[in-house]
């Protein structure tokens, strides 16, 4: 038996800390895991308040560390146990304008069931988007196919109307069979329905009723395949940001919360570009490594993953997977856990994840986020945290990863208005892409955008409100 034991990727407080984990399996073969590499700095595990916290503060760690340690984009990898957490972590990257890829995956708000009750909801706030009514008419199946839309196509051009109004005069159109009367009369009679709820609803009451209504998710598990649990939990997961959409703003609306969906998918695709961060599963890691690696989730019932209980073979599988996590790391490593964490469509209180307490102290340094540190609690702000909201742009005001990279908070009241002087032909800098010239600016107010040439980046197209350009 020869025991491959001497690793040649990691750094000394990495691998002790893989070792000290893995011992925990009886399961094994028992190895005297070494290195020849540099002790290295430490693991750094950090408390957040909540999930949107965790992925403000990893995308603002990943910009400091560009910044003081001058690490590319493609160095850095965020490590996660299910696909539906990519969520949390692609709002907050692309708010920032930083790019990224989804190894073995798609990004969420592309996913199928994601457009599919997405265009529910802009079809109840538009009723003459045609492109969403085309896309969820017959999901689920009513039974209508490519020959009844021909016609109402038809019926909806001669008279002008979209073609939800059309659906009115379903009794008119000719050719049509009582079945598919029947299903179009449905469909016109549930979008009629909830738009009336809507005002008599708060937002997360209505998706949640809306989605229940539909029996999309009673669909996924009856199912039962590991594909349609994916998608069950990416619904979930849309309930989850929409609930915390609600809690953060006292009067959003439907409408706000499609156009920030839209503002943050907007943003380039970034496809062709290697110099971006790598968002993957711990799964889907596996045989690869990057300089620094963040591990998201550190939470019992997330990573170890489970619903009630969790036997010890299974236990097991879900500690060698974090081992694998931590081993992809070759230079620095920072693990994250909530205190709060929406999951389901609700806000709960997890508990640390048992894997933490196994790593040992040595090694390792344990933070809190700048919001945890001041136990800011979750969505109930202050009027005077709210008006700084505001004039961030951005819900979360403190740096989180300040706090443990010890800078001072930056002055939000300044940031604004150096954002209200950005005008077509100024040079701006970015935090990530560093000196450019603003050769367009579309929209005002919160949803005011500029397109911007960087001298090293090319082209990108930036939300002003996530942005924090700097005049050059």
């Amino acid at each position: 038996t020869f025991r491959l034991e001497q690793n040649y990727r990691s750094t000394k407080s990495i691998l002790g800390a893989a070792d000290r984990l893995i011992r925990n399996n009886l399961d094994q073969l028992k190895k005297n895991l070494w290195t020849e590499n540099p002790e290295g700095e430490p693991i750094i595990v950090v408390e957040c308040l909540d999930d949107r916290d965790e992925g403000h503060t990893i995308v603002h760690a990943i910009q400091d560390e560009t910044i003081r340690n001058k690490f590319n984009l493609k160095d850095f990898a965020v490590l996660y146990r299910t696909n539906a957490q990519s969520r949390s972590m692609e709002d907050e990257l692309r708010r920032s304008g930083i790019p990224y890829v989804i190894v073995g995956g798609i990004r969420f708000y592309e996913r199928k069931e994601i457009k599919d009750i997405l265009a529910y909801l802009r079809l109840l706030v538009n009723p003459r988007d045609n492109e969403s009514f085309l896309r969820i008419v017959n999901y689920p199946a009513r039974g209508i196919g490519g020959t009844t839309l021909d016609r109402v196509k038809a019926f909806a051009s001669r008279n002008d109307r979209s073609l939800f109004d059309s659906l009115v005069s379903t009794p008119e159109m000719e050719g049509l069979t009582d079945r598919v009367k029947k299903g179009l009369r449905g469909f016109h009679e549930l979008m009629r329905k909830y738009g009336r709820l809507r005002n008599e609803m708060s937002l997360s009451e209505l998706v949640r009723s809306l989605v229940d209504e539909l029996g999309i998710l009673r669909m996924f598990k009856e199912e039962g395949t590991a594909e349609a649990m994916a998608r069950w939990e990416n619904v979930h997961e849309l309930l989850s940001a929409i609930s915390e959409f609600h809690d953060t703003r006292e009067t959003g609306t439907l409408e706000e919360f499609l156009e920030e969906v839209a503002l943050v998918s907007d943003i380039d695709s970034w496809e062709g570009t290697t110099n971006a961060v790598t968002l993957m599963t711990l799964h889907s890691s596996k045989g690869l490594e990057f300089p620094v690696v963040f591990i998201a989730g550190l939470e019992e019932g997330l990573l170890p993953f489970y619903s009630n209980s969790i036997d010890r073979p299974d236990l097991e599988e879900e500690r060698r997977l974090f081992y694998v996590g931590i081993t992809r790391s070759q230079r620095k490593l920072f693990l994250s856990r909530t205190r709060m964490r929406y999951r389901f469509g609700e806000p709960g209180i997890p508990s640390p994840s048992r894997f933490l307490s196994e790593l040992g102290s040595e090694g390792i340094e344990f933070v809190e986020s700048r919001s945890a540190a001041r136990g800011t609690e979750p969505h109930r702000r202050t009027k005077h945290a709210r008006r700084r909201e505001k004039l961030s742009g951005h819900e979360v005001v403190e740096r989180a990863d300040q706090h443990y990279f010890g800078d001072p908070l930056p002055d939000y009241e300044a940031e604004s208005q150096e954002i209200l002087e950005i005008k077509r032909g100024s040079f701006v800098r970015h935090e990530t892409f560093g000196r450019g010239r603003v050769i367009e600016v579309n929209g005002n107010g919160e949803n005011t955008k500029a397109v911007v040439r960087f001298d090293e980046y090319g082209v990108k197209n930036l939300i002003l409100k996530f942005a924090r350009l700097r005049p050059a």
